[in-house]
């Protein structure tokens, strides 16, 4: 396995892990009683909405909610790197999937830059103040990113599915052939 493939699956791992176990204890709604979640905060469309969840949130949720957006800075940082070596890896090793390997990563890619788009909108929300039109521009925002991670993650795994059907990847028809 070349670098990228190395890179690819550490990444990958790292993107599984840091979603399922790390992300978990960031959710302002663990910080104590009922709160709006991320989610939820990320939605909010209005000033009014996104101080109204503040208020109930109180210090602690806010101070989670900053965590939260901290860390999405690597998380992004980490799956950025995934698509592309992914596209790498698979473009790399299986030439006849190369422009479908391309695709994966520019999706995956372009929802990495919306996602930066919400981290500035959320960074605004909970560090400064918010305005009508930064917590409506978050909204819309997180539906393309969101959008664009589900077509990136099923194309994917539609990419590593034709390559386990390929029958001889480029790497052994050089040592083969």
């Amino acid at each position: 396995m070349n670098r990228a493939g190395r890179l690819f699956f550490a990444t990958l791992i790292l993107v599984t892990f840091s979603s399922l176990i790390l992300a978990y204890p960031l959710e302002p709604a663990r910080a104590g009683r009922y709160f709006n979640s991320n989610r939820e905060f990320k939605r909010a469309g209005s000033q009014m909405e996104v101080e109204s969840m503040k208020s109930r949130w109180g210090d602690a949720g806010t101070s989670v909610a900053r965590q939260n957006l901290a860390f999405d800075w690597f998380f992004i940082v980490i799956y950025t790197t995934m698509w592309i070596s992914a596209a790498i890896y698979f473009g790399t090793r299986y030439p006849s999937l190369r422009l479908l390997a391309a695709l994966v990563a520019l999706v995956g890619v372009a929802g990495a830059v919306f996602d930066v788009i919400e981290d500035i909108c959320l960074w605004k929300m909970l560090y400064g103040k918010p305005s009508d039109a930064v917590a409506e521009r978050c909204a819309t925002v997180v539906c393309y990113n969101v959008g664009l991670f589900m077509i990136a993650g099923v194309s994917l795994i539609a990419l590593a599915v034709l390559a386990r059907k390929e029958k001889r990847p480029a790497a052994r028809l050089a040592v083969s052939g």
